[in-house]
């Protein structure tokens, strides 16, 4: 079911996008993706690239006066971000509830404090001008604007500080920061580990030092797991000095040549040297010892069945 839904979202989202600029003229009425659009008559209405258009009064977003917009004045930027003598504006879509896969709602950013006349769109829905940067609209202080990067979509850094979803991460040294990958980054004297995935509150796009971790010597596995020359790491916290044996499996799955992990967690009982992953596995179990089968790190009762 849940891959059926991917499948559908993808195809909903390749036709809504098979025109960025689905702007038409029919029957004398303008209208975008079929809806249509509140122009007057001698307006002077004309579409943008991208989801914006202009008239004589209004900027337009996929086809909806921008209120208190000047039209005669407007410039649009690229496919976020629009500006006219008085304001600049950052337009995008959201989804919600049940409707998520088929319709789209639109949110305008009226936004404050610009210098209108140096302000300018950048990558990833950030922007700037001689003072100040923005991130989807919206101010994002920073402790030095003329060397700031944007790194990808989660990390940025500037000559002071790397920087993680725009939050400084204390004592980074900016002019050597980079990413790593898998929700490490490093430094030229720390690596550090950025809570990405989790949903707590307390821990949610928070970065940590790793403590002890050596830049010169780490290396990612994947799932949330780091190594250097004396460590492996889970999550940024050391969970064994059994660099040699330790191993990767799939669904989670990692281990020492003593000790199994289930998602970081030490798995109790179980039989290093025989568990694995099964090829074949369904609800009931995807990994046995010798002693027994588990489903997502615990034990199961009564095993699988298939794979007896």
């Amino acid at each position: 079911m849940k891959s059926f839904r991917l499948i559908l979202f993808f195809l909903l989202t390749l036709l809504a996008g098979c025109g960025d600029n689905p702007y038409e003229k029919k029957e004398g009425q303008w209208r975008y993706d079929g809806r249509a659009i509140p122009v007057e008559q001698g307006s002077n209405f004309k579409p943008a690239t991208g989801p914006f258009a202009k008239d004589a009064r209004f900027g337009y977003y996929r086809g909806v006066p921008i209120e208190g917009s000047d039209g005669e004045t407007m410039q649009i930027l690229d496919d976020h971000y629009a500006r006219d003598k008085a304001r600049a504006y950052f337009c995008d879509t959201y989804r919600e509830g049940q409707e998520y896969y088929t319709k789209k709602h639109n949110t305008v950013v009226i936004m404050q404090g610009v210098a209108l006349e140096s302000f300018k769109p950048l990558t990833r829905r950030y922007a700037r001008d001689a003072m100040r940067l923005y991130f989807e609209g919206k101010h994002v202080p920073v402790k030095d604007l003329e060397s700031f990067e944007i790194l990808d979509q989660s990390y940025q850094r500037d000559r002071v500080s790397g920087y993680y979803k725009r939050k400084p991460i204390p004592g980074s040294d900016g002019s050597s920061f980079e990413v790593i990958g898998g929700g490490y980054s490093r430094d030229k004297s720390s690596i550090y580990f950025s809570h990405y995935r989790t949903q707590e509150d307390a821990l949610r796009d928070k970065t940590i030092r790793v403590a002890s971790a050596s830049p010169t010597t780490f290396s990612i596995k994947g799932g949330g797991y780091g190594v250097d020359a004396k460590q492996v790491y889970f999550n940024g916290i050391a969970l064994t000095k059994d660099v040699a044996s330790f191993q990767m499996l799939d669904l989670l799955y990692a281990k020492t040549a003593a000790a199994v992990y289930y998602d970081g967690k030490p798995i109790a009982g179980v039989d290093a040297a025989t568990f694995t992953v099964l090829e074949r596995r369904d609800a009931d179990a995807d990994a046995k010892d010798v002693r027994r089968y588990y489903f997502r790190g615990e034990p199961v009762a009564n095993g699988f069945s298939a794979n007896k």
